[in-house]
């Protein structure tokens, strides 16, 4: 019998192979140096390991979130301890047991013998918007809410509530000649020269108003999840190395009253505020991991520039933003690439 195919991926700066590909644009490709980083495999829950099925779950009470139709559960102890992430929609059933140390990650379904392509798309679709942040953070990467893109050689990070216009606002700076790293998941590493933005999958998540006037048919592009409005939208191109990153921008709710974009930039005590409050992952957290966060974000509240972006509630709007943004992130952006040209 055959051995699966793997696929190889660069996620986030890991090595990742899985036994699916992770995206339409991923395939499969030859053996990478060093060994993967991150293992994933995804199938009918009833091809789970069958001795974790059985382990003696218990609720994991700082990971419960309250929202409906999402559990959280911990088994064993030290590099043996495992979480269980149960996702329970009207559609869809995904379970993932995830290890302790983020290196090892099992997705099952539950759906119908018909529907085991619907399954795959939810599990893998879940995966990216819900367990990879939790992944990343038991690695102890720091994971902040929002898209970053690479302009200039630098990048900028787009923050903000769900709902916010993130990947909108993102989507009309791809027209504008920026690049994608990386949607949903804004991974940064602190380096000693600064921090660095990492390059995550190659594919944006759009409502069909924000496709349409992109003049994307929404039709012809995949849903998030069954029934959901929102789609992929594939990237032909994308930023696959990590940036330095230049600056950060907050999204606020949208203004009707606004009939301007504007920008207001943050002292860093401010600054800190907020990203505290983009963070993901943060429910995984241990208590080391909880007490490196706040140095690490005070650090960069301190050294990279934070402003909020007020906008105007309408599509229409867009290039206004998105020149006001670039403007700015130029203007931020150009003093830090000279200083570190050779004299």
């Amino acid at each position: 019998m055959p051995s699966p195919a793997l696929y190889r991926h660069r996620l986030f700066g890991l090595r990742v192979v899985s036994n699916q590909p992770l995206s339409a644009q991923c395939a499969a490709f030859g053996v990478e140096d060093g060994p993967p980083e991150l293992q994933l495999h995804f199938g009918p829950l009833a091809a789970l390991l069958s001795a974790a099925i059985s382990w003696p779950w218990q609720p994991y009470v700082p990971g419960q979130t309250g929202e409906p139709g999402y559990q959280i559960f911990a088994a064993g102890e030290g590099e043996e301890r495992w979480f269980k992430l149960v996702f329970s929609g009207s559609i869809h059933r995904v379970t993932y047991l995830v290890n302790a140390g983020g290196n090892q990650v099992w997705a099952g379904w539950e759906y119908e013998p018909n529907e085991q392509e619907v399954g795959l798309h939810s599990a893998i679709s879940l995966f990216h918007s819900r367990v990879l942040a939790i992944v990343l953070t038991l690695r102890g990467l720091l994971c902040l809410h929002g898209a970053a893109l690479a302009c200039d050689g630098g990048a900028l990070a787009i923050l903000g509530d769900m709902g916010a216009g993130k990947s909108t606002l993102a989507a009309q700076l791809l027209n504008a000649g920026c690049r994608l790293l990386a949607d949903d998941n804004v991974v940064v590493k602190g380096e000693r020269e600064g921090w660095l933005a990492e390059a995550g999958l190659d594919q944006l998540r759009l409502w069909p108003d924000t496709l349409a006037y992109l003049d994307q048919d929404p039709e012809r592009l995949k849903p998030v999840l069954r029934g959901a409005e929102k789609r992929f939208l594939p990237m032909s191109e994308q930023a696959t190395t990590a940036q330095p990153l230049r600056a950060i921008y907050l999204l606020p709710p949208r203004s009707n009253g606004a009939t301007s974009p504007s920008l207001q930039p943050l002292s860093p005590a401010a600054a800190l505020f907020h990203l505290l409050n983009q963070r993901l992952g943060v429910h995984i957290h241990t208590r080391e991991q909880q007490a490196e966060v706040l140095p690490a974000l005070k650090r960069m509240a301190e050294s990279v520039p934070v402003s909020l972006l007020y906008r105007p509630d309408n599509l229409a709007s867009l290039p206004q933003s998105a020149a006001l943004l670039l403007a700015d992130f130029q203007r931020q952006a150009l003093p830090q690439l000279a200083e570190k040209r050779p004299s």
